[in-house]
């Protein structure tokens, strides 16, 4: 007799874009009790309460035309698919489609990153450094192979440049130039491993 699989004990994980985080804030009394009314009204816990406000507000609030919260689940869906046509993350289409299959497997990280925020949330939003650093990926000649795993590293030092001044081209091929000289030192260490 042939037993079945059996299944995983607990809940399935969750993507990462749908896993809670945890952060604190501090309000004056009026809006918390505003919170808590809600919560209790609606039977829900105050996170919940929260939660619901938030998406209410951002299914209101428009930047550039088009609710945030539209804008932003938008954004998280063509993180998770190819970049359709048309959408803001369409542009340079081959670097953003690499892009984006590296933080497909990435999810978990992207989602904990201050880039995962950066490419999420709509240009309107994104301080100058941000909108620098979109602009230099978005780069025709920004190399699209480079590791979602120094995203964060390359965030900091594209704003790092940017604030000295530097134009897109010059940072992108100073990018190139760094990406090329690692991919010769990993053929040269796996050629004297051998």
């Amino acid at each position: 007799m042939v037993e079945a699989p059996k299944k995983r004990a607990g809940r399935p994980k969750k993507n990462a874009f749908d896993k809670p985080e945890q952060f604190s804030i501090r309000l004056p009394f009026l809006p918390k009790l505003v919170l808590e009314a809600i919560a209790r009204h609606r039977g829900i816990s105050l996170s919940q309460a929260v939660e619901y406000a938030i998406t209410d507000v951002g299914s209101r609030y428009k930047i550039g035309g088009t609710p945030i919260v539209e804008s932003v689940t938008e954004a998280m869906r063509a993180m998770a698919t190819d970049a359709p046509e048309g959408s803001p993350l369409a542009e340079n289409r081959n670097n953003f489609i690499a892009m984006t299959e590296r933080i497909n497997q990435s999810t978990q990280r992207l989602s904990n990153s201050e880039l995962g925020r950066v490419l999420l949330l709509p240009d309107e939003v994104l301080s100058p450094e941000e909108r620098f650093f979109i602009d230099v990926i978005r780069h025709p000649s920004f190399p699209s192979e480079i590791s979602i795993t120094y995203a964060d590293t390359l965030l900091d030092a594209v704003r790092r440049l940017y604030k000295s001044g530097w134009k897109v081209a010059e940072v992108v091929e100073v990018i190139k130039e760094q990406h090329e000289k690692n991919k010769q030192q990993d053929s040269d260490d796996v050629t004297q491993s051998k």
